[in-house]
This record gives C-alpha cells, sequence and structure tokens, in this order.
C-alpha cells in the first residue's frame, strides 16, 4: 500500500459459505473510477446488483473509501456503502465519514464486497490478512451505542480499530435504516436494512500502522491546503458553528424547510440555529482525522425526564428535519429525538420527512390519529414524534407501515395522502426548498439516488459572480439563486466538479462548502489534484478537469442503471408542489422552480436525450461502447 494510495486489493465476503478470499483490482479501474463511490458503482453494474432484489442473495453490499482515505490529506475520511436500495427500488449509496475506511485502507484493502446471508447474526472482523466471523447473538437487539460500546472494549480503542453497527431499525429492515461509525452516519437509501437482512449487525475493522515517510511525499502540500482553508473569510465560522450555520443561513434566503417545506421562513428558528447551540449547550468541540477545521461538537442536557445525557452534534440536517420542518422550536428535544433515531439505527432524514408529511395530512383532513394507532401527532409535538420514531424502528402496529417509506406508506394511508408527500424516485425529499435554490434545487431532481442534496453540495451557486457567471454558463441569472438561465449547466458543472468527493473521499464541507469565492474552491481543487497524482501515480496534463471527467463518467454509469431500472425523465422531476405553488412568503416570494427548463439545457449539457436517456455518442465517448441502447 505504502507505494501509493493503492493496494489493489479486494476483500470479497461469503455470509452463507462464511468464507473470504482477495481479488486483484487493475490499474486501469482505479484510472477510470479512482474509488469509494465510483469503484462501488463500475463493481456494482458488473454484477448487476441494480437489478437484483434489495432483499435477496444476489444482492451484495459494497464498501470503498475514497483513493486518498488513509493518507495525510486535508479531509480524506468518507467511505461510500453501495448496495440494492431497499427504499427506492434503484441503486442506493451511502457516504460516512469517521476512521473506518482509515483503518480499511491501513489494512491494505481499496473494497470490500459482502455477498449472501449469514444463517444466523453475525459481526465481520475484518484485518489485514482476511476476515473473521463471530458470533452476534448477544449484541442482537441492542442499540447502536450500546452495541459499538461492547465491541470498543473487545477490540481495544478508537486508535486501534473502527466499527460500521446497525440499531433495531436494521434489523427489523426498516427501509430507511442506516449505518453507523461512531459520530458518523451512512443515513440515506437504506443500506442498514440490507445490513440487517444479511444478518450482519457490526463489521470491526483492524488497520496496520502506516509509513507516510516511505511515500516520499511533498511536505508543502498539506501547509499549503492548510493555508487555503485558513485564510479563507469562511474559515473562523465554520471552525466554531460548522454546518450548523445553515438554519440561520437558509432562512436568510428563504429555503428553509418549513412545515413539511410549505413555507422557506420561520419566525422561531433562532431557537434552533447553530449559533443557539454551540454557544449554550456545546461543551467540547472535535472533528474528523486530517481535518484543520475540526467543526462538530458535543452538546450536553438536562431535564427532569432523561437527566444528564450528551449528544454528537447534532448537525444541521437533524436541526432542520426534527426542528423547522415539524415546527419544533426545542432544541433539546431536537437533540433527543436525533439521539433517538441514530441509536435505533433509522435515518433521521427520511424519518422527518415522514412525520412532517403526517402532520400535514392531519392537518387536512386526509388522516385522523386512528390511523396513527391513537397518536395524537401534531406541528411541535415531540412526545408523540418520539412514540412513532420508536415504533417505526420496532415495526411496531403502524410503525410496520411507515418503516416502508412514504412512497409505499401512501398507498396504504390513502391516495388523498400524495398531495402532501415530498419525495424523488422513492426517497423523501431533503435539503432545502428548491424554488428559492433553483439550480441546487433541479439537482434534487436529477440526483440518482433520489431526492439528495449532498450531489451538488458546495457553495458554487451563492458565491458565482455576474461575470464568472456569463463566462462559464452563459447568463447572468445562474449568478442569482431564483434564475433560470445558465442553471442547467451550472447544474452539470457542479456535479462534475463536486462528486469528485467521492472519488476521492473528500469532505465535500471542507472542499467546497466553506469556501466563500470560487477561486478559493479551484485552489483547493489544484492541490488536491497535485497531491492525488503523487500517491496514484496516475500522471495528467488536464488536471483536476481528469477528475471531474471521471466523476461524469460516474454520474451517466448510474444514469445508465437507472435507465435499466426504468427510468426516464418524469423520474427526474421535483415534486408537484414545487412546480405549481408559489413560495407563499420571503426573499423568494412568488418564486417557482421551472423545472422543465432547467432540465433541458441539463441534458443538453450532459449529452442526454430530451427523455433523459444518455446518447450513444456521450457513451462511446465516456465508455469507449454503448453500454445501454434503450
Amino acid at each position: 500500500m505504502f507505494r501509493s494510495c493503492y493496494s489493489g486489493r479486494r476483500l470479497v465476503v461469503d455470509l452463507q459459505k462464511r468464507s473470504f478470499g482477495f481479488e486483484i483490482i487493475e490499474p486501469q479501474e482505479f484510472r477510470k473510477y479512482v474509488g469509494g463511490r465510483g469503484l462501488n458503482a463500475h463493481y456494482a453494474y458488473s454484477r448487476k446488483l441494480h437489478l437484483a432484489d434489495a432483499f435477496s442473495d444476489e444482492n451484495e453490499l459494497l464498501i470503498a473509501p475514497g483513493a486518498l482515505v488513509g493518507m495525510p490529506c486535508l479531509f480524506a475520511n468518507r467511505t461510500t456503502l453501495t448496495s440494492k436500495s431497499p427504499l427506492t427500488g434503484l441503486l442506493g449509496d451511502s457516504n460516512v465519514g469517521g476512521d473506518f475506511g482509515v483503518f480499511l485502507k491501513w489494512a491494505e484493502i481499496d473494497q470490500v464486497v459482502i455477498r449472501g446471508r449469514s444463517a444466523s447474526p453475525c459481526f465481520l472482523v475484518i484485518k489485514k490478512n482476511g476476515c473473521l466471523f463471530e458470533d452476534a447473538a448477544d449484541l442482537w437487539g441492542r442499540d447502536v451505542g450500546e452495541t459499538e460500546e461492547i465491541l470498543r472494549q473487545r477490540y481495544g480503542s478508537s486508535k486501534r480499530s473502527s466499527t460500521l453497527t446497525i440499531g433495531p431499525g436494521g434489523e427489523n429492515r426498516v427501509r430507511f435504516a442506516s449505518i453507523h461509525s461512531g459520530a458518523h452516519a451512512a443515513g440515506r437509501t437504506g443500506l442498514g436494512a440490507v445490513m440487517g437482512d444479511k444478518g450482519v449487525k457490526s463489521i470491526v475493522v483492524q488497520g496496520g500502522v502506516p509509513r507516510f515517510d516511505e511515500l516520499g511525499l511533498d511536505k508543502g502540500f498539506m501547509k499549503r491546503l492548510d493555508s487555503l482553508v485558513k485564510n479563507d473569510p469562511s474559515y473562523e465560522g465554520a471552525k466554531q458553528y460548522g454546518a450548523t450555520t445553515a438554519i440561520e443561513g437558509f432562512n436568510k434566503i428563504g429555503v428553509l424547510e418549513v412545515k413539511n417545506l410549505q413555507t422557506g421562513v420561520w419566525d422561531q428558528h433562532e431557537k434552533i440555529s447553530g449559533k443557539y447551540l454551540r454557544d449554550t449547550f456545546t461543551v467540547r468541540h472535535y472533528g474528523c482525522i486530517f481535518c484543520n477545521i475540526q467543526c462538530k461538537g458535543i452538546s450536553r442536557f438536562k431535564n427532569e425526564t432523561d437527566g444528564e445525557y450528551e449528544v454528537h452534534g447534532p448537525e444541521f440536517a437533524a436541526m432542520q428535519n426534527y426542528g423547522a420542518r415539524i415546527l419544533n422550536s426545542d432544541l433539546p428535544s431536537v437533540c433527543k429525538m436525533t439521539k433517538l433515531s441514530n441509536n435505533k439505527g433509522v435515518d433521521f432524514m427520511s424519518m422527518g420527512a415522514v412525520l412532517s408529511w403526517l402532520m400535514e395530512c392531519l392537518d387536512r383532513d386526509f388522516i385522523t390519529a386512528k390511523d396513527l394507532d391513537g397518536v395524537g401527532l401534531g406541528w411541535g409535538k415531540v412526545d408523540e414524534s418520539i412514540e412513532l420514531i420508536r415504533k417505526v424502528a420496532t415495526r411496531e402496529g403502524v410503525g410496520n407501515i411507515l418503516a416502508e417509506g412514504g412512497e409505499r406508506a401512501s398507498r396504504s394511508l390513502g391516495e388523498k395522502t400524495r398531495d402532501c408527500l415530498l419525495t424523488v424516485k422513492g426517497m423523501e425529499f431533503e435539503g432545502c426548498d428548491p424554488r428559492g435554490y433553483k439550480g441546487r434545487g433541479v439537482g434534487f431532481g436529477v440526483a440518482s439516488r433520489g431526492a439528495d442534496n449532498c450531489r451538488t453540495l458546495g457553495a458554487f451557486e451563492t458565491v458565482l459572480t455576474k461575470q464568472e457567471a456569463v463566462s462559464l454558463f452563459g447568463s447572468e441569472e445562474a449568478a442569482t439563486l431564483t434564475g433560470v438561465r445558465g442553471k442547467g449547466r451550472l447544474l452539470k458543472f457542479m456535479e462534475d466538479y463536486t462528486n469528485v468527493a467521492d472519488l476521492l473521499g473528500l469532505c465535500r464541507y471542507g472542499m467546497f462548502v466553506f469556501a466563500k469565492s470560487l477561486d478559493s474552491i479551484f485552489a483547493r481543487c489544484d492541490e488536491i489534484d497535485g497531491f492525488y497524482r503523487a500517491v496514484s501515480g496516475f500522471d495528467s496534463s488536464d488536471g483536476y478537469k481528469e477528475l471531474a471527467r471521471s466523476s461524469e463518467r460516474l454520474i451517466n454509469l448510474e444514469r445508465i442503471m437507472n435507465l435499466e431500472n426504468g427510468c426516464r425523465r418524469k423520474e427526474d422531476l421535483l415534486p408537484k408542489r414545487f412546480r405549481v405553488e408559489p413560495m407563499p412568503e420571503g426573499p423568494a416570494e412568488g418564486s417557482i422552480v421551472e423545472n422543465e427548463v432547467i432540465l433541458d439545457e441539463y441534458y443538453e449539457a450532459r449529452g442526454w436525450h430530451e427523455n433523459g436517456v444518455v446518447s450513444k455518442g456521450k457513451q462511446r465517448e465516456l465508455f469507449g461502447e454503448v453500454l445501454y441502447d434503450g
């Protein structure tokens, strides 16, 4: 491993046979798909996992750290998990931070493939020389935190090992169950349910000791990148408040998810703001390995019912979903709900979306409390929300219906409830209100894994100047959040550039969000590219543009897999609310998303036909052949 960022080894685990083996990953595969999400997507396509049933022996769980994970590189700590999603019915992936991928790389493993099903609950212990299969009967049914603590006692401190663990939600195949690694979670697309279906409670990895001196690294690289980040005007705020500042930021521009996204502003937002959280309740700051921002925090609360308790975070998405989205202005209860969801192994983004959907349905008399086992749910009702989270995790009563996700649950609760349902490709909507953030907003629709903001997570659209917008995307409107022209080309550009983070294993916040100018982002990209060339051995005359080309190849491959599952243009459209209902108030008042117009421009920039099918010319350009002829 220590001759480059790659070991060239894929660990293949067969749960049914209780066996394992190693395969060689050829250099050309790294050259085209780099690592992480790219490596997983290419392997999934070769095995046709996107056509398997999520809960079948044919489905597999893939784990791949980004190419730079394990290297002494700023922001390099992200690992991608990929499988057929039980929530969307498409290929799903989710990204997790922390040190699991670091230890996996230090064990000289670039990718793990988990096949089949275990006859009884087990957990895996991965080391450099292979995999052990251990009995998990005493762990099955336990919460995530309790399980992690038991495994920590058995296998040493976090300096020696790391884990991926599911809770009762995964064991009970909740279709939006999450997978956890300490304070980090792979929440989206329900891969915790896949892990539970396979009978795997946890995966422990024990890595070796890195010898970076053998790489002959450019010692000035980290200093230059460190300086770029610290000299950006956003640095101090990012260090103090992290992503939680988005509560205030989104409310200011009128795109906060409020009341199931019926509006984009809330006069109570300061009560759940990042500033209030960090200044009042946070007792310690910390962060991921190889990061100079250290934007995370541990918050401490105390009440008569629960006594004193601590919570990692919470981060912006949890504060928005369990706060503004359900009109809950009590920050301690937001944190309590977040901790409960994480311990039960349930994605709080989907869970919050389901709760707010039910609340609106109750408001509009589409359902009654009787449909919810008598639970008196309503806007801002915390105890009732907590009761439903518990029911979902255990599939008790109506929880069995809600555990199927909003799309399937709506079929049981009545056709009218779909008027309030906000999903794309079967996944619950999360991010911000697209009516006031149209480039990224349309990106929520075209994202391969469903309604999701991470595919375009970055400051591009907010820091873009009008001059840059004209030069790069052909219209000043691209630099205006509610503009239309140029947004499709901007979206393509953002996807190609930011998805490189999933290939290299980089934190998108450090790379693309905590920045006040396009020049600052591009400078980081150039430094990262230079480092990657040095540790991979792959030369390039195009610099970061070649990495963006690999990102484009990944996006088109994922698109082809979705096409083979029947997705077309209509699956890329945002929910009707954003296309026909004008924003009722705030800075984006009166705005709707001109979805079809922006989609036309995006498809043209991508080289796709108007029905969303990848053109044969684009396929030959990226793959050297036609993969999909539909």
